[in-house]
């Protein structure tokens, strides 16, 4: 069971209709804490590197 969880964790990175809903989520985040327009890209991208960088920190630590 713990490896499923694991696995099905690790996974999101890869499917695209969980990584457009991220960016949604950050871009509304962006949006209301006043975040400049023009950064939105860069910013949108840098979580989504940190996020995969952390879940595979957290995927291979178990």
């Amino acid at each position: 069971m713990r490896s499923a969880a694991r696995r099905r964790s690790h996974f999101w990175q890869f499917r695209d209709s969980v990584r457009a809903r991220m960016r949604i989520l950050i871009w509304q985040l962006l949006r209301k804490y006043k975040y400049p327009p023009e950064g939105y890209e860069d910013a949108i991208a840098l979580v989504l590197k940190q996020a995969e960088e952390l879940a595979d920190v957290w995927t291979s630590s178990h």
